[in-house]
């Protein structure tokens, strides 16, 4: 993307997070945002008005009624109405160019380009300006981590209340399952304000495959990764943290396989800084696991090991840049959030990952989270 660009976004922004972070404006129907090289405008529908005037963090806000009552020009009343509105504006500031994002509706762009407007596609995943959180982004965060932090001490009570019958898992006289810790969870975070769609709770072989959410009894005397990732309703931020717990006795083969994936972690933050290459902390862990006897294959038509990156960018959307994998050029710096979760998965002995949130600093990383790495439940 250029710095001087003209930026053009027609999408959702509860569903777009660029849109959100330029323009601070929640909607569930589609607006248009321009960013202009001096100002920022966004364009809604009477309907949202009133609203956006109060709420908008733009230079202007344009009723697209009112904008297509001023329209005289006879070509451009045969388009749709986003249509007429963009290429309306785009006359009326004096231009025809624009980038827009991998996801701008195709029918519209060729309707503009019909109408000799210019648009080339943004050549990064989200605005590069996103990577590096402010402060006010970063207490947002930090609100997000704790809750994600209560949601995990609720999900700790009831396994230490459980007890355990022929195998598996009893809680308040009944069989404890899957469903009924992501309901938990759900109804945590909603007393806090946030969303926590589709938590992952998988015990046994279940958690050999990374985003199963899980079903069924959980096993006692088997891992179980709990992964928890909320997303606040007032401020749209996500947290992210991820704990593997055995309720009963652990087999020594589980001990190492824990303790081993604690360890590659803490390899990985010791390696992270501001101007490190991030496929290296990524190298690092997969070099750790192999030094320790785990190797990554594929078996029996299923994949082994470690076989995802080592963490991602966390802030208005759960995955953002920078990554932490295999062949990525990004390069970490400081006021990054980034989660750091390796993990190992096998099926017969198990899953484990481990995954808290850091910021990156100039010479290392500040953990915004501090949840406990105890994992065996008595």
């Amino acid at each position: 993307m250029s710095d001087t660009a003209n930026l053009l976004f027609h999408d959702i922004p509860e569903r777009n997070s660029d849109m959100y972070y330029l323009s601070g404006f929640l909607a569930p129907d589609a607006v248009t945002h321009f960013q202009f090289a001096n100002k920022s405008v966004l364009a809604v529908s009477p309907l949202e008005y009133g609203r956006a005037v109060k709420q908008a963090q733009v230079d202007e806000v344009i009723d697209t009624l009112a904008l297509l009552k001023e329209n005289t020009q006879e070509n451009l009343k045969k388009m749709s109405r986003e249509a007429q509105v963009i290429a309306l504006m785009a006359r009326r500031e004096n231009t025809l160019v624009f980038e827009v994002p991998k996801s701008f509706p195709l029918g519209l762009a060729d309707e503009l380009r019909a109408v000799d407007l210019e648009l080339t596609v943004m050549n990064q995943p989200q605005l590069p300006q996103r990577e590096c959180k402010t402060q006010e982004e970063m207490a947002k965060i930090k609100d997000a981590v704790s809750v994600t932090e209560r949601l995990f001490h609720h999900v700790i009570t009831i396994l230490h209340e459980c007890t355990i019958d022929a195998g598996m898992l009893k809680w308040q006289g009944e069989w404890l399952t899957s469903e009924i810790l992501h309901t938990q969870i759900k109804l945590e975070a909603l007393k806090r304000g946030f969303i926590a769609d589709h938590p992952i709770v998988a015990g046994g072989d279940q958690a050999c495959d990374p985003h199963e959410t899980g079903h069924g009894v959980l096993p006692a005397h088997q891992l179980i990764i709990v992964d928890i990732f909320p997303k606040s309703q007032t401020h749209g931020y996500w947290g992210d943290l991820t704990r593997t717990f055995l309720k009963g006795k652990a087999s020594p083969e589980q001990v190492k396989l824990v303790e081993t994936v604690k360890a590659a972690q803490d390899i990985a933050l010791d390696t992270m800084a501001n101007g490190v290459n991030a496929a290296s902390v990524h190298q690092n862990v997969e070099e750790h696991f192999e030094k320790a006897g785990y190797r990554t294959e594929i078996k029996n038509g299923t994949y082994t090991g470690f076989f995802h990156g080592t963490g991602h960018g966390l802030g208005l959307d759960i995955h953002e840049m920078p990554r932490l994998g295999k062949n990525v050029k990004d390069v970490l710096a400081e006021n990054m959030v980034i989660t750091v979760e390796p993990g190992l998965y096998y099926p017969g002995l198990g899953g484990c990952r481990i995954e808290d949130d850091v910021r990156v600093t100039q010479d290392g990383v500040e953990m915004l989270s501090d949840l406990s790495y105890d994992w065996l439940i008595d």
